[in-house]
């Protein structure tokens, strides 16, 4: 069965979304304007009382549905956290293993090392990862991919870094530039 949406002119559902906001809103409008005309027969007291209630039921149902809809927004934000960290764990646990293996003793990753975590690696990116953490993460590779030793890549992995930290809502109002780099390597500053 094909779905009806796929042939449908996008005008007429443009023009047919208008026709029930359109819709909506005359209601609205009538409702209101039936519901003023009866309060303004009540007696001031009476009319007074109506409105406060009114007032109060719909303040606590919009608060209600705002509070709702916040909820909801903070849970798809953990729970997308919850997928995402490890992604980039893993990105920063293998960085880390590609730039301290020698000083530990042991052997760097190799190239197949390297294509088999990229290709474990870059899926998860591409469903997890948010746009800041995909380009920053796309300039360091296309970076490193050149081959040419070159001290400015450690600063396009610490902008990746960056760009982690922001998408799991770190507030690094104070952090600058170097600053992460300045937890593994010692001699940062002077080679800026």
């Amino acid at each position: 069965m094909k779905k009806l949406t796929a042939n449908r002119n996008p005008i007429i559902v443009r023009l047919s979304r208008l026709l029930v906001f359109a819709l909506f809103i005359w209601i609205a409008y009538s409702v209101c304007a039936r519901f003023l005309t009866w309060l303004s027969t009540l007696e001031y007291q009476v009319a007074a009382a109506v409105v406060a209630a009114c007032a109060t039921i719909l303040i606590s149902t919009l608060s209600l549905i705002f509070s709702k809809q916040y909820e909801h927004m903070r849970d798809v934000r953990q729970q997308h956290n919850q997928k995402k960290i490890p992604v980039y764990e893993d990105l920063i646990h293998f960085m880390f293993k590609t730039l301290f293996a020698k000083k530990m003793g042991e052997e760097p990753p190799t190239e197949q090392d390297m294509l088999k975590f990229l290709s474990d690696f870059t899926p998860k990116l591409i469903v997890w990862g948010s746009q800041s953490v995909i380009k920053s993460y796309a300039s360091f590779k296309d970076f490193s991919s050149k081959g040419a030793p070159d001290p400015q890549i450690v600063y396009l992995f610490e902008d990746v870094m960056f760009a982690i930290r922001k998408d799991l809502e770190h507030k690094d109002t104070t952090l600058q530039k170097g600053d992460l780099l300045r937890l593994f390597i010692t001699d940062i500053d002077s080679n800026k």
